[in-house]
């Protein structure tokens, strides 16, 4: 017997995206299907600053264009948007890292949007887990799957042959996948039942951003980092391989703030534009005219583009980091002292801008 629910949209944004983080993007692609989300919904275009009109310049569908608003909107409220994924082994898998240092992110995330689910592991056997994924995809209800074999990175199961002997979907590099070999690689896996409890009150998910940029400036690793590339001493008795190790990681670093940062302030536009967190509902009481609220979310919005626009975009263009395997030439430049200190004083000022944001956050609850 086969069965494969139709229409559900790849995780990972291949259109464009980028969505980095593979539980949350495969989560938006559940979302989109069980909340029948069309195209239609009203969402913040960051290009010309208010609602998308369908101009069309960015190239993307309606539905592409709210599957990425979404996922900011996932981002944001898990508390990843405002996570720095600095970590001693220099690892740049954010699933893994967001995992180990938030463990409670995908219950906080998943209660907050008032899902009804299960999680389970490899222990209770495949037979009964390929039972509960049929069921789940008879019901038409995707379900998310993590691999053993690739750290966390998550995949959307839509459909099955051979009575689930054989599992389909999408993966985290946005491919559809057919495996009969599912069971080897299986971590774990998330089941939702239909109906949705009411989401939690927007002020949970500033809360839990504060909470995550305080835990962020006690650790001080961006300044920590900044300080580790001023040491020129080091550098230059460096080998090549250590060399492209601190190139690549501070790159991946800086990276996910670009993304991650941009992406929770376009979430935060979402809500003043009244789309899906909704804040001005949750806060009428305190602040009656909504302006001073506007303001203040706003002024979050804007330092965190700026560290996307200025010190991201900036560190890497001195990096001359284009998104590629980088060449000898361009990681023996990274000794350069010139070139460290100005990736160390762009690292600093996104540490400041996180400070900043979170003076303003913790004035709206």
């Amino acid at each position: 017997m086969k069965k494969i629910i139709e229409n559900i949209m790849p995780m990972s944004a291949p259109w464009g995206g980028p969505e980095s983080m593979s539980f949350l993007s495969a989560l938006t692609s559940l979302t989109m299907h069980i909340q029948h989300y069309n195209g239609d919904e009203p969402i913040y275009c960051p290009n010309g600053q208010g609602l998308c009109y369908q101009c069309n310049r960015c190239k993307s569908t309606p539905l592409q264009r709210n599957h990425e608003a979404l996922y900011h909107y996932h981002l944001a409220v898990s508390g990843l948007g405002v996570f720095a994924p600095h970590n001693e082994e220099k690892n740049n898998d954010y699933d893994k890292i967001a995992e180990e240092s938030m463990p409670d992110y995908i219950d906080f995330t998943l209660t907050f949007l008032g899902y009804r689910y299960a999680t389970t592991d490899s222990v209770e056997g495949k037979e009964k887990l390929r039972a509960r994924i049929v069921a789940s995809i008879d019901n038409n209800i995707p379900v998310l799957m993590k691999s053993s074999d690739s750290g966390c990175l998550w995949s959307i199961v839509t459909g099955y042959d051979q009575n689930g002997d054989i599992l389909m979907g999408y993966d985290g590099n946005a491919d559809l996948f057919s495996s009969d070999n599912w069971f080897d690689a299986f971590a774990s896996a998330i089941f939702f039942e239909k109906g949705m409890k009411p989401v939690m009150s927007a002020n949970k998910a500033i809360s839990r951003m504060i909470s995550v940029l305080e835990t962020t400036a006690q650790k001080g690793d961006d300044i920590t980092l900044a300080k580790y590339l001023q040491k020129n001493n080091i550098f230059g008795n460096m080998s090549q391989t250590e060399l492209r190790e601190i190139y690549d990681y501070t790159a991946a670093i800086i990276g996910y703030y670009a993304e991650a940062r941009c992406f929770t302030g376009n979430a935060l536009c979402n809500a003043l534009k009244g789309t899906y967190l909704r804040i001005e509902h949750v806060y009428e009481r305190q602040f009656p005219n909504k302006l001073e609220l506007n303001g203040k979310l706003l002024r979050v919005a804007e330092y965190f583009q700026n560290s996307h626009d200025v010190c991201s975009w900036g560190a890497w263009k001195t990096m001359k980091y284009e998104f590629t395997y980088p060449s000898d030439e361009t990681v023996e430049a990274f000794r350069s002292e010139d070139i460290r200190l100005e990736v160390s004083e762009y690292l600093l000022n996104l540490a400041q801008n996180d400070r900043c944001a979170l003076k303003e956050l913790k004035e709206c609850i």
